[in-house]
């Protein structure tokens, strides 16, 4: 297992930020598997659980609060990949304090002193230094300085998505081809209390993986019983976008888990269902390991 930790000196001014850096270090965990890796590459981006407290003085927040958009135990419920052949990269930092599924420069105007162009996520908290977890739940007292964006950008988002570029990049220069599945979890209910599909998987629309890929992961995971939604309400992000290029013979694929199946999202405690859904994880996992690797080169020259 690879950990990516960075230097702590006596040159560095901001006592805060030392501390905060200091209680998440290692900033990655890299599961790297004993014998030979395969074309497959799984992540959790947003299942880091490190709240260190120098951070949440400054937050209106709990950490209680903030877990609520976390995307708790996504990490463990693809942990046996290592065994089968495919690295797994995890985040250890909050989603809250650094989403690395958003694009490096989608930040508010507030938060780039600037004006310019500025989303409609960015706009609401929701970019790559989060301001607020919703409508109406800002996470600080006061806003980051752009010093600290700075620094949060360099040394968490950039080393998040250095790593996930190294972790592709050594699957084709072995493979000739190389797919990312993208590990996330969501919430039971959407809007107006409606109940979600116990599983979305989505590409993009048709563009970050080959339909073939797409549709052997939907099978797969139906015939263990599950109800699976393509791209709707999520239909992949930032991550997809930047690593699904198929005509390079790099692939995307995000799947979100409802947490009804595996935790209680009021106490955020694994309940019963949790082993079973690991144990088809897993299975899930071999399955998509098998299947690209032997049809990968075969769909790339369609």
């Amino acid at each position: 297992m690879t950990n990516m930790r960075f230097p702590f000196g006596k040159s560095r001014s901001n006592t805060a930020l030392t501390n905060i850096d200091s209680r998440i270090n290692p900033v990655l965990h890299i599961g790297r598997p004993r014998g030979m890796t395969g074309p497959v590459v799984f992540a959790a981006p947003h299942s880091g659980r490190c709240y260190p407290s120098a951070w949440i003085r400054g937050c209106r927040l709990s950490a209680a609060q903030l877990r609520s958009v976390e995307d708790a135990y996504v990490d463990q419920l693809f942990a046996s990949v290592t065994q089968y052949g495919a690295p797994l990269l995890r985040a250890r930092f909050a989603r809250s304090f650094v989403d690395v599924n958003r694009a490096r420069h989608d930040l508010s105007l507030s938060q780039r002193g600037s004006s310019g162009p500025e989303s409609m996520r960015a706009r609401a908290g929701l970019g790559v230094v989060p301001l607020a977890i919703g409508a109406d739940r800002p996470i600080y007292k006061v806003e980051p300085t752009q010093d600290a964006i700075t620094h949060r950008l360099a040394h968490y988002y950039d080393a998040y998505h250095a790593a996930l570029d190294d972790l592709m990049d050594e699957a084709v220069s072995m493979h000739g081809h190389a797919l990312l599945i993208d590990c996330h979890s969501m919430p039971g209910e959407g809007p107006m209390k409606t109940r979600r599909p116990d599983i979305v998987l989505g590409d993009r629309y048709g563009v970050s993986c080959d339909i073939s890929v797409l549709r052997f992961a939907a099978d797969t995971l139906r015939a263990m019983g599950y109800k699976v939604a393509i791209n709707h309400p999520y239909a992949g992000g930032y991550i997809t976008q930047r690593h699904g290029r198929p005509s390079e013979g790099r692939q995307a694929l995000q799947i979100e888990i409802s947490r009804t199946l595996y935790m209680n999202g009021v106490t955020l405690r694994k309940i019963s269902g949790f082993e079973a859904l690991s144990q088809n994880m897993e299975k899930f996992a071999r399955a998509m390991m098998n299947q690209f690797g032997q049809s990968a080169g075969l769909v790339a020259a369609e």
